[in-house]
């Protein structure tokens, strides 16, 4: 199913992890493709975050929408930890870790695509939203909703 844009950052996310996994890249290669999916990826996650779960919170119950945006949180700290094995050179579990990123979004993805995406869409506010988001830039110091909310101290 396409669902517009977002789709399109789903498959754009996951070709990056799937490069992450060619394992005849060099160091500097796997680095360079972890600091744009980071970067892709927080982006994505902001703007549904953001907008998305905004309009889809009257559609859907608010403990599916908790349950992805804890998914988000375990997301960015799962690639933490792979640029973390990185740093210190610990590529074999770094590797390991991809596969396991890989995995856990591909799911992720398909939640989202039928249970949010396909709401909207048959609303017709999927397009609607599209255009109100695709400018839109992370904030400094964005944090997922759910890590804002538990690491609080």
């Amino acid at each position: 199913m396409e669902y517009s844009a977002f789709s399109s950052d789903h498959g754009k996310i996951r070709k990056l992890i799937v490069e992450l996994s060619d394992s005849h890249k060099n160091e500097h290669e796997l680095r360079s493709i972890l600091y744009n999916l980071q970067k892709r990826m927080i982006l994505h996650f902001y703007r549904e975050e953001t907008y998305v779960f905004q309009m889809a919170s009257t559609l859907v119950q608010h403990a599916f929408i908790l349950g992805l945006e804890t998914e988000h949180a375990g997301l960015i700290r799962l690639l933490d930890k792979i640029l973390s094995y990185m740093e210190s050179n610990d590529h074999e579990r770094a590797m390991d870790r991809i596969e396991g990123l890989s995995r856990l979004f591909t799911l992720h993805c398909i939640r989202e695509e039928n249970e949010i995406y396909s709401v909207l869409k048959d609303r017709n506010a999927i397009d609607g939203l599209v255009e109100q988001v695709k400018y839109k830039r992370v904030p400094r110091n964005w944090q997922c909703a759910v890590t804002k909310k538990y690491d609080r101290k």
